[in-house]
Order: structure tokens, then C-alpha cells, then sequence
């Protein structure tokens, strides 16, 4: 269990002679009428990390209401208001990274799902109603992905979603799942566990100013934006993201005088260009 962050040594200044392309492609698939600000927030997040281009692959109903929110973001538009449109979803395969599942409830997650674990070869984090969908299409789906796959639980949903059963120890529960599945697991608490089931990163700068809905949804925005151009480990940037988040909700306290009742994921993201820098190198 490492608990330093040597994952920061991938965080470097962009380079002069780069462009957009250079960056990388993530687009975050999900959102509902009743849960339009998860992907807000989680494209957000995407855009203060870096990646060249943040899109948002949502229903027509949800476009209409999400569209201009962040003027930097693209979309890409499932016309019949169900997330599962091979002509949409075959798209989706081009990006660097998918995060799949902030804010989905539609009925055709699953079919979704299976569809891009099935076709994508790149990275892909399964996050919130996505981890719902998995379970239901069942874990043995990540046994047959090309797909370099990230899974984002809190410890409810990793019990309930993963593990499928009340687990003595859940964080032991988590090493052995990752190892099993050939995936990363980021375990989110606290102290929270980082881990692809050989090696492991304990990230325990948490902040109480992140006990608040959307913080999670912030979280997988920047882990698909870093994982869409970093050259790390999946392992690294995910841990990367975890602690520049947890440090971004510290600075927000600090700043604004802040009472950690009040702190927003908004607040939070505003801030993470400034842990941001205080950490690349090369300046």
C-alpha cells in the first residue's frame, strides 16, 4: 500500500509546440431529467484537467436543457431519449475515455453498457447509475472488455453494486475484485483505497467540505480527463485525481473562509487550476 503520492510526478506543464490533439477526447455519457447538474459537474471538472476535448453524449430532453451551460463542451445527441443508439454509441468509440453512468436511471443503461464493453478499447470508468447497469449485466462483462476499466464506488454502492452481498470487510473485498477483474477500483471514503489489485494507493488528505452530492460526479470528470492524455497508469491517475480534489476542497476553506457546511463541488472545481499548478512540474 503506497501512501505517498509519487503519482504526481506525472503531472507536468503543458508543452509549447502542443495543441487540443495533443490532449486527448472524453465524453461523459449520462444525465437525466432529474439529475441534469451530475454531468454539469462532472464536465466541469474534465475541463480544468487538461484533456483537449470535453463532450457530453446525452438524451435529447437533457440536451435541451444542459446545452451552453459550459460553452467549451461538444455533444454528441441520443435523438430517442434512451441511451442505447448503436449509430450514437459507435461514436462514443473514438474518445480517449468514456465515463459512463453520472446521473443515468434510463432503462436502457444496460444495453448501453454491454454495448461499449463489448466494442471499446480504450479507457472507461463505470460511475454512479452505470455501477447500477453492471451489476445487472453482470461482472463477468469486465472479464471479456478490451476496455481499460476504472470503477468509482462509495462504500454503499460497492457493496450493493459490486460485491453484490454484505462483505465483512469491504476493503479487503475491493483487492480482491480488482485483481480478479483486471480493473482499477477506487473505493471512495474517507480514507479512501486506490487499487488494481496488485498495488495500491491509500488517499487520506479527505476533506468533510466533500460529504455533499456531486463531489463523486466531480471526481469522475477529472479521472476522465487525466486518463485521456496522461502517460501513467490508470492506477496513477486515478490516485491523482483523488488527492488534487480532496487538496482543491482544503484551498476552498482556506480562501473563502469557507465553513466545510457550505462548501459546493462548484466551489471545488473553481479552485482545482490552482492546486493544479502548485503541483506540475516544470514551471
Amino acid at each position: 500500500m503506497y501512501k505517498n503520492n509519487k503519482f504526481l510526478d506525472y503531472l507536468f506543464i503543458r508543452k509549447e509546440d502542443s495543441n487540443k490533439g495533443t490532449y486527448g477526447k472524453t465524453i461523459i455519457i449520462g444525465g437525466s431529467i432529474n439529475y441534469p447538474g451530475s454531468i454539469v459537474i462532472a464536465s466541469s471538472a474534465a475541463l480544468k484537467c487538461g484533456v483537449g476535448y470535453v463532450c457530453l453524449g446525452v438524451t435529447k430532453s437533457v440536451y435541451n436543457r444542459v446545452a451552453c451551460v459550459n460553452p467549451e463542451i461538444i455533444y454528441e445527441v441520443f435523438e430517442d431519449d434512451n441511451f442505447y443508439d448503436e449509430k450514437v454509441l459507435t461514436k462514443c468509440l473514438k474518445y480517449s475515455s468514456i465515463l459512463f453512468g453520472n446521473g443515468i436511471v434510463d432503462s436502457k443503461k444496460e444495453e448501453a453498457l454491454d454495448f461499449l464493453l463489448s466494442n471499446y478499447k480504450g479507457k472507461l470508468i463505470i460511475d454512479a447509475g452505470g455501477l447500477d447497469a453492471l451489476k445487472n449485466i453482470g461482472l463477468n462483462k469486465l472479464k471479456e472488455s478490451s476496455a481499460k476499466i476504472v470503477l468509482t464506488p462509495h462504500l454503499k454502492e460497492f457493496e450493493i453494486n459490486v460485491t453484490n452481498k454484505h462483505a465483512i470487510d469491504l476493503k479487503d473485498k475491493c483487492y480482491i475484485l480488482a485483481k480478479e477483474y483486471n480493473i482499477v477500483i477506487d473505493l471512495k471514503d474517507h480514507e479512501s483505497i486506490i487499487t488494481d489489485g496488485v498495488n495500491s494507493y491509500l488517499i487520506n488528505n479527505g476533506n468533510a467540505g466533500l460529504a455533499k452530492a456531486g463531489s463523486g460526479d466531480m471526481l469522475a470528470g477529472m479521472i476522465a480527463s487525466f486518463i485521456a492524455y496522461m502517460d501513467c497508469s490508470l492506477l496513477d491517475a486515478v490516485s491523482m485525481s483523488h488527492f488534487l480534489m480532496n487538496e482543491a476542497c482544503k484551498l476552498v476553506s482556506k480562501l473563502k473562509s469557507y465553513s466545510l457546511h457550505s462548501i459546493t463541488a462548484s466551489d471545488v472545481i473553481d479552485t482545482i487550476g490552482i492546486v493544479i499548478r502548485r503541483y506540475e512540474r516544470g514551471i
